[in-house]
């Protein structure tokens, strides 16, 4: 009985229900601005497509994510797509010159030290390490210095322009230095490798590289993150997920 009084109650037809839904009506006839759509209707409409437009490309985006680890899945079942195993003597002579290219702009926190690992870590003659820095970067160009020491396998070439300049044009600059290099001894580069200054060489990728040189004209290696001391962040994420989706993309291209 009290259930049908109030249905009763908000069906009817009384001044009261009159009252409520003039007020209702004038209430919303002000925000209607077109196609008889109120202001947040048409917000949400809005807000719909663009979700909508969002994720058609998310899922358009993610598909070449997909084709990639069902061919690296379909290599592993076919046992392909095996890691290489490093055999052999790191510290092997290449068979030809070795000029890596390191362009730096405010980077003294880090070259000394990865100019002083990769000196150690690559202990081959015909290594040549190219440090490109600017003379308003006198941090970075100090710091490159005392990592050289005096090891004459490195060059700091000094770029004219004030930085910072563009990445490409410091290489630019370091290219300019190797083939004036390669001008005055009369012997070319066998290989050219791009490395960024804060990033620590493995003892074994660079006899690694030269050695897949033989058959091929391009060797790119994967980089691991390193875990810092501090904690939290997407650190752990990017050092375990990073080199196993580098690595897949790799092995999809060669096949």
């Amino acid at each position: 009985m009290a259930t049908m009084r109030r249905r009763g109650k908000r069906k009817g037809t009384g001044p009261d229900r009159a009252a409520r839904s003039t007020g209702r009506s004038g209430g919303t006839a002000g925000l209607v601005v077109l196609w008889g759509y109120s202001l947040f209707q048409w917000l949400e409409l809005v807000q719909r497509e663009l979700l909508l437009f969002a994720a058609a490309w998310f899922v358009l985006g993610a598909l070449d994510e997909v084709v990639v680890d069902l061919t690296w899945l379909g290599l592993r079942l076919r046992g392909r797509g095996r890691a290489e195993v490093l055999v052999g003597d790191d510290s092997a002579e290449l068979t030809g010159p070795a000029a890596v290219l390191v362009p730096t702009w405010r980077e003294a926190a880090v070259i000394g030290a990865m100019i002083e690992h990769c000196r150690t870590s690559w202990p081959q003659k015909a290594l040549r390490i190219y440090v490109g820095c600017y003379c308003n970067d006198p941090g970075t160009l100090s710091a490159a210095i005392e990592g050289a020491g005096d090891d004459p396998r490195v060059r700091i070439v000094v770029h004219e322009a004030l930085g910072p300049t563009t990445k490409a044009d410091c290489l630019n600059r370091l290219y300019t230095a190797l083939c004036a290099d390669e001008e005055r001894g009369g012997e070319a580069a066998r290989s050219v490798i791009l490395h960024d200054a804060e990033d620590m060489v493995h003892p074994a990728a660079l006899a690694l590289m030269d050695r897949h040189l033989v058959t091929a004209d391009f060797v790119q290696l994967p980089c691991s993150p390193c875990r810092s001391r501090a904690r939290g962040g997407s650190q752990g994420t990017m050092a375990t997920n990073s080199p196993k989706r580098m690595g897949r993309h790799w092995l999809f291209a060669m096949r």
